[in-house]
């Protein structure tokens, strides 16, 4: 009995100071949230600077350090034949990255637990929701003009043995990249509408109450997403409505000599 009282005791302890822990950050919480808004602002804040700073970019650290030592090893493995001491090395070190990914997702989660805490206090109408709507659109716009960008580069290396000039090599990838974005960014435009842009302003919200508030936030966010289409169509009518015959009397003209040259 007295063995089996020593076994059990520092597992009681090892209980009652996780239960402690528990009461004391429960009671802290609450604590915070009796407080100001500035004052739970201040707070999260603090606390998401010191996780990222911290616990995050150490584990980031330490998955990067893992990933390239795996690649490491995985370059030294032969094509045909790999020695035992390299393949236990690989097996190893692949253990290890999986361990450290999940402990950066387990991280990634709490930093998301404090934002989720964090959102709602500055509220759809303030400046780091702005600020968030802004970044979702340069990145989309940014993403979109890449993609239109590479499409039309491997597309004129493809064409190099067709085209009779510079200039043809150059018209041609400007054009590609025009199309190409041009039928790519209602996309991104829909995405943004109907996920990010919900996504954020759900984020950011408070309650019911701020569903008004939410409406015309969506619609403005939406608005700017849709400059740039709007742009390019108004544009597209412009010189339609006043260049028109031009356009298509030069359109003419080039497949004239295009069918001259054949």
């Amino acid at each position: 009995m007295q063995r089996v009282s020593l076994v059990l005791l520092p597992l009681l302890l090892l209980w009652m100071l996780q239960a402690t822990k528990g009461v004391a950050a429960e009671y802290g919480e609450r604590s915070v949230a009796k407080g100001s808004r500035e004052e739970q602002i201040v707070f999260w804040e603090k606390e998401i600077d010191r996780l990222r700073n911290g616990e995050l970019a150490k584990a980031y650290q330490t998955l990067y350090t893992t990933q390239m030592a795996l690649n490491e090893a995985r370059r030294h493995s032969g094509w045909l034949f790999t020695s035992k001491d390299v393949q236990a090395r690989i097996k190893v070190l692949d253990a290890e990255y999986e361990k450290n990914m999940a402990a950066v997702v387990l991280l990634k989660r709490e930093e998301e637990m404090m934002l989720a805490k964090l959102k709602p206090l500055h509220g759809i109408v303030s400046r780091r929701f702005a600020q968030e709507q802004r970044n979702a659109i340069v990145d989309a716009v940014n993403l979109v003009q890449q993609a239109s960008y590479d499409q039309a580069w491997y597309g004129s290396l493809f064409d190099l043995g067709d085209a009779e000039t510079l200039t043809d090599i150059i018209v041609g990838f400007l054009l590609r990249w025009l199309i190409g974005y041009v039928l790519l960014y209602p996309f991104a435009a829909i995405y943004y509408a109907l996920w990010t842009a919900p996504r954020n302003i759900y984020a950011y919200s408070s309650g019911t109450s701020d569903i008004p508030v939410g409406v015309v936030a969506w619609c403005v966010s939406v608005s700017v997403m849709l400059l740039p289409v709007m742009a390019l169509v108004g544009g597209f009518w412009y010189i339609r409505r006043h260049y028109g015959d031009r356009v298509t009397e030069a359109l003419r003209a080039a497949r004239e000599r295009e069918r001259g040259r054949r």
